[in-house]
C-alpha cells in the first residue's frame, strides 16, 4: 500500500529507500532491509526466509 506521509517508512526506523519489512505471523519483524538490492540477490537472500515462515 502506498503511504503518502511516510508514517510506516518512519515507524520502522528508515531514513532512506525503498525499505522492506517482512513480519512473522505474529508481527514480529523477522526482516528489515533497506536500501536498493538487485532483484537476483533479493530473491536469492528472501526465499529461505519466506519459506522458514510459510512452514512455522
Amino acid at each position: 500500500a502506498y503511504d503518502s506521509e511516510a508514517e510506516a517508512h518512519k515507524a520502522f526506523g528508515f531514513s532512506g529507500v525503498p525499505g522492506l519489512v517482512i513480519l512473522d505471523k505474529d508481527g514480529n519483524v523477522r526482516v528489515k532491509h533497506e536500501g536498493y538490492n538487485p532483484a537476483e540477490n533479493l530473491i536469492k537472500t528472501l526465499s529461505p526466509i519466506i519459506e522458514e515462515l510459510i512452514n512455522e
